[in-house]
């Protein structure tokens, strides 16, 4: 878990911000320093991540939805610290906001992976084909997120 004092990172879209503790008011990101009022506990940082996340990932869903010719049902972000994201058979797609801690290009894999069930609902060959269509580094991607799913419990 991250400690809201000076001088912390915070993994925020493939950088770190470099959290500034003092004064009051609301959490606000200027360039790479978020500063958070005296007093700011984990659960509201986390809840400044979750802002955050509703927009970024919504608008990049419905760019990689339409540049792919993808329709789904409808998007959730969820508080999931087991998976990135996740798709139903009634083509509803579920994104953690805790990727607003990873890199933008892992984000995009993992939208990719997600409305590539759209297609498949499994992880069939057909299924990894038609994500590496969309992301041919998406091993990379993969191995990434793999690597740091760690990440799910900063927050």
């Amino acid at each position: 878990m991250i400690a809201c004092i000076s001088g912390e990172k915070l993994p925020y879209l493939g950088s770190e911000l470099e959290l500034a503790v003092g004064g009051r008011g609301r959490i606000r990101k200027v360039g790479e320093r978020l500063y958070l009022p005296e007093g700011t506990t984990p659960e509201q940082l986390a809840g400044w991540v979750k802002q955050q996340a509703k927009p970024y990932l919504t608008w990049h869903l419905e760019s990689e939805a339409a540049k792919h010719g993808f329709a789904y049902a409808s998007l959730r972000i969820s508080h999931a610290t087991g998976r990135w994201g996740s798709c139903s058979e009634d083509r509803r797609i579920n994104l953690s906001w805790h990727l607003m801690l990873c890199p933008p290009e892992c984000i995009r894999y993992v939208i990719i992976h997600e409305l590539c069930h759209l297609l498949h609902m499994d992880h069939s060959r057909a299924f990894w084909y038609e994500v590496e269509l969309r992301d041919p580094d998406f091993r990379e991607h993969k191995r990434w997120l793999d690597e740091h799913g760690s990440f799910m419990d900063l927050l």
